[in-house]
């Protein structure tokens, strides 16, 4: 991560806590790291190339960094600032094509595969104009992984989000992860292979070869993965409504990233500003939410008058609903 002018230019955050990493090399345009999960690795190279530098010169530095690795599973994204049809539409736009050789000649002499979609959307988007900036590469051999690579036009960054799917793995995958158990359970899990040991204790003091160790490590291995502690299926504890679209999904991250900016200005007449922006695209987001959740009841309504129109509803409206009845002593 590194730091220059007190802004972060490049940034790689791991949020699965099963990827262990190991950095290769922290530059001030370039980093890399390998990320390990169980004996699957793959390195990670992550660039910036700012539009007030020569290309020329920030593409050496990438070839440099490359030249060090020497993985055959690597994973090369970031923002050339550079458009070329290798991994955009032909259009026209400020930056010249012939601009982007330098790159364009790495990703040949080197046999990357480029990820990107020419038909996707822009991945650089402002009032100006729109850009496909932003690429993924990989090695030949990292390119038979591949799933779907999509831009996604719904933040308020410049940048548009990318995401796309690495299948399978080269090694064995790391063991799957119980999550959080209480001391009870735990304190469970522990009597239960107590009780299984005190059970079959001659038969396991009495194991003389390695095919019987082997049996009874496989034994007792099924054994603790088949109590009952294990086997809870996750909740999903999120609301899910009818009446829920993608409409209200833009606007509550619009609210939420407006929210973010207000608590982190300092400047006061700054601060002042975005407190109403934010308050406005706060209220609107709440209106959204009584419209839509409105009009989904109404429909409800409608529905369930359509063949009766003393159903329900009508009942409701009345108060022709009985009360419960309550025994007193």
């Amino acid at each position: 991560m590194p730091w220059q002018g007190g802004v972060y230019l490049l940034m790689i955050s791991i949020r699965n806590p099963d990827i262990h990493l190991l950095i290769r090399h922290e530059g001030e345009h370039v980093i890399a790291l390998e990320a390990m999960v169980g004996s699957d690795s793959i390195t990670v190279v992550c660039f910036y190339f700012p539009p007030s530098l020569p290309q020329a010169r920030m593409v050496r530095e990438l070839q440099g960094v490359l030249d060090f690795i020497t993985s055959n599973n690597v994973l090369v994204a970031g923002d050339a600032n550079v458009r070329s049809s290798l991994w955009g539409p032909d259009v026209s736009d400020h930056r010249p094509l012939d601009e982007g050789g330098p790159l364009v000649d790495l990703i040949l002499a080197r046999r990357l595969h480029v990820w990107n979609d020419p038909s996707s959307p822009p991945t650089f988007e402002t009032e100006r104009g729109r850009s496909w900036i932003d690429i993924t590469l990989s090695t030949s051999l990292l390119s038979t992984r591949k799933g779907d690579w999509i831009v996604h036009p719904t933040t308020l960054s410049d940048h548009n989000p990318i995401t796309f799917v690495n299948n399978g793995c080269v090694g064995e995958p790391s063991p799957s992860s119980y999550g959080r158990l209480s001391p009870r359970r735990i304190t469970k899990v522990a009597r239960e292979v107590a009780s299984l040991y005190h059970q079959f204790a001659p038969e396991i003091e009495g194991i003389s070869t390695k095919h019987q160790l082997d049996m009874w490590i496989d034994r007792i291995t099924h054994f603790i993965q088949s109590i009952s502690v294990f086997n809870v299926s996750p909740k999903n504890c999120r609301l899910r409504v009818p009446w829920w679209d993608s409409s209200l999904d833009i606007q509550r991250k619009k609210t939420r990233a407006l929210r973010a900016r207000f608590l982190r200005c300092r400047h006061p007449q700054e601060r002042l500003h975005r407190r109403i922006v934010y308050k406005k695209e706060a209220a609107r987001y709440k209106y959204m939410i009584k419209t839509k959740s409105r009009q989904s009841f109404n429909q409800l309504c409608a529905q369930l008058t359509r063949n009766n129109p003393f159903d329900l509803p009508y009942r409701l409206a009345a108060r022709k609903i009985p009360a419960s009845t309550i025994l007193r002593s």
